[in-house]
C-alpha cells in the first residue's frame, strides 16, 4: 500500500462521510497490508497535517498565485501532507517528501496537476531553512516554531503580523493552526499565555491509555503482558489505567480481543467515578455510544445492574453491544432514542442518569484534530441549546434521592459551568454534589467537564 495515497484517502473520505478522521484512520490501520513503520507513518502524516492545516495553507499560498482551495481536493492534500513531512518530521528528507507527493498526484489527476504541485512545493522548500536559533530573533511573520525547539524560516512573510491589525490572535491562530474565533476566546478568557499554552498542549500527539477490565484482570497483569510482547507501558496509580506507547492499531494490542481492556483518557474515566453506579441499580447512559462509559458503569456495578445505553444512532449502538460483548459484559442493553426523548418515555425510573453530551470537543482536539475545523460559534450555540434540551430530559428519568451526572469534553463555559447554573437556578429540587473540571496544558490528558447533581427527595430549600 502507498502510504501517502492512503492518508490522502482517509482525510478525504472522513470529509466526504462527515465522521472524524480517527474513525476513518481506525479502520484504515486494519488492512493487512500495512506493517508497524508503514502505521506510524500513516498516523504521523494523517493527524499531523490535519492538525497544522491552517499553517500549511498560510506556507503554501505563499508560494503561488493561484488560491488553494481552488485545485483538486487530491492535490490540496497532497500538498499539505508534503509540506508538513518537510518541515514538522526529521526522518523524511525533504525531495523524497515532495516526489513522492507529486507521484501520487500524477497518478490521482495526471502530468499538469503534478507539474503545479512540484513548482509549488519546489518553491517552499526552497526559499526555507531548518534551525535552532531563539524563535525570538528574527521577523516573526517568517519564522514558524515546530517541535524538539527548532525553527522554520523563510524567505518571505508568510503569517499574520503579531502587531499589527488582529494582533496576536491571528498570528497564533495560523502558526498554532487554530481557528480564529476559537483562539480569540481563549485569550479572551485565559490571558494570551494561557492561551497558547493551552494550543500548544493540544498540538502534541495524544497518549494512548487503556482502562483495565476490572471482572477479567488488573492493570499489573495487563501491563506485564504489554511488556513480553515489547510494548512500552505505565500502571497510572491505583487507578485502573495504564498509558501505552504503541503506534499499531487498538485491536492488534494483546489481550484486546480476549476483553481485558478498554481506551479511555484518565479525565474521562473520572465522569463515572463521580456518577459512582452501586451493583443492582438501574443505570441510563444518554449518548452512549461508541460505549466507552457504559461498559465502565457496568464494570463498576461488577456487572450486576442494568445499564440502558441509549443513542439516536442506530448505526453506533452497534459499537457498544461489540464492545459490551467482546469485555464479557450482560448487564447493559442498548435501545435507538433521542436523548430529548427520555424524561417521557422513562419518568423517575433510574437510580442514576449519565448525560455525555455532544459538545464542541474543544478538550480533545490533540485526540481529534479536525473537531477544531468543524465547530463555530453558531454551532456552539445550537450545541448550548440541545445540551440544555438532553439535561431537563434526563433530570425527569431520575428517580426522587437519585443522581444525573452531565459531562462534556468541552472547554467552553457555555457548554459546561453556565450550563449547570442555568439547569440549577431553574431546577429548584437539585443540587450540585461534585464537579470537576479538567485542562490539558495544566492537568495533562483530555480536556473535561463533569458535574454531579442529585434530585432531592423533596423540594429544595430556599
Amino acid at each position: 500500500m502507498n502510504v501517502r495515497r492512503a492518508a490522502i484517502d482517509v482525510v478525504i473520505a472522513a470529509e466526504r462521510s462527515n465522521r472524524f478522521v480517527d474513525q476513518i484512520l481506525a479502520e484504515r490501520l486494519r488492512d493487512p497490508g500495512l506493517d508497524a513503520r508503514d502505521r506510524a507513518l500513516l498516523v504521523e502524516i494523517v493527524y499531523g497535517s490535519v492538525r497544522h492545516r491552517l499553517t500549511l495553507d498560510c506556507i503554501l499560498s505563499a508560494f503561488t498565485k493561484k488560491p488553494i482551495a481552488k485545485s483538486p481536493r487530491p492535490a490540496v492534500e497532497a500538498m499539505r501532507q508534503a509540506i508538513y513531512q518537510c518541515f514538522f518530521l526529521d526522518r523524511i528528507p525533504q525531495a523524497a517528501a515532495v516526489n513522492e507527493a507529486v507521484a501520487v498526484v500524477r497518478e490521482m489527476l495526471g502530468e499538469p496537476v503534478a507539474k503545479f504541485v512540484n513548482a509549488v512545493l519546489r518553491a517552499a522548500t526552497r526559499e526555507a531553512t531548518v534551525t535552532t536559533e531563539p524563535f525570538a530573533n528574527g521577523d516573526a511573520r517568517a519564522r514558524l516554531s515546530i517541535r524538539d525547539g527548532k525553527t522554520v524560516v523563510f524567505g518571505r512573510a508568510i503569517f499574520a503580523d503579531p502587531s499589527g491589525a488582529g494582533g496576536a490572535a491571528t498570528w497564533l491562530s495560523q502558526t498554532l493552526s487554530y481557528p480564529q474565533w476559537l483562539m480569540e476566546r481563549w485569550i479572551a478568557r485565559l490571558g494570551i499565555d494561557d492561551a497558547r499554552a493551552l494550543a500548544e498542549s493540544q498540538n502534541a500527539p495524544p497518549r494512548l491509555v487503556v482502562r483495565t477490565q476490572p471482572l477479567r484482570t488488573t492493570p499489573e497483569r495487563l501491563s506485564e503482558l504489554y511488556r513480553d510482547a515489547g510494548i512500552e507501558n505505565c500502571v497510572l496509580g491505583d487507578s485502573g489505567l495504564v498509558e501505552v506507547r504503541s503506534s499499531g492499531s487498538i485491536d492488534s494490542l494483546p489481550g484486546y480481543g480476549d476483553g481485558l481492556f478498554s481506551v479511555q483518557d484518565r479525565n474521562t474515566a473520572r465522569v463515572v467515578s463521580l456518577l459512582d453506579p452501586k451493583p443492582g441499580e438501574r443505570v441510563l447512559d444518554l449518548c452512549a455510544a461508541p460505549g466507552g462509559k457504559a461498559t465502565q458503569i457496568a464494570e463498576r456495578q461488577a456487572d450486576r445492574g442494568r445499564v440502558l445505553a441509549a443513542d439516536a444512532s442506530e448505526t453506533r449502538l452497534h459499537l457498544v453491544e461489540e464492545n459490551a460483548k467482546r469485555l464479557g459484559l450482560e448487564s447493559i442493553e442498548t435501545l435507538v432514542l433521542d436523548g430529548r426523548e427520555a424524561g417521557e418515555r422513562f419518568p423517575g425510573r433510574f437510580d442514576r442518569v449519565l448525560v455525555d453530551a455532544p459538545c464542541s470537543n474543544t478538550g480533545v482536539l490533540a485526540r481529534r484534530p479536525d473537531a477544531r475545523w468543524r465547530v463555530g460559534d453558531e454551532a456552539l450555540h445550537k450545541l448550548v441549546g440541545l445540551q440544555r434540551e438532553l439535561l431537563r430530559s434526563a433530570a425527569n428519568a431520575v428517580r426522587p434521592g437519585g443522581v444525573l451526572v452531565y459531562a462534556t469534553c468541552s472547554l467552553e463555559p457555555e457548554e459546561n459551568a453556565e450550563q449547570l447554573a442555568f439547569f440549577l437556578d431553574h431546577c429548584p429540587a437539585w443540587i450540585c454534589t461534585g464537579r470537576f473540571e479538567s485542562m490539558p496544558h495544566r492537568d495533562g490528558g483530555d480536556g473535561a467537564f463533569a458535574a454531579r447533581i442529585e434530585r432531592l427527595e423533596g423540594p429544595k430549600k430556599l
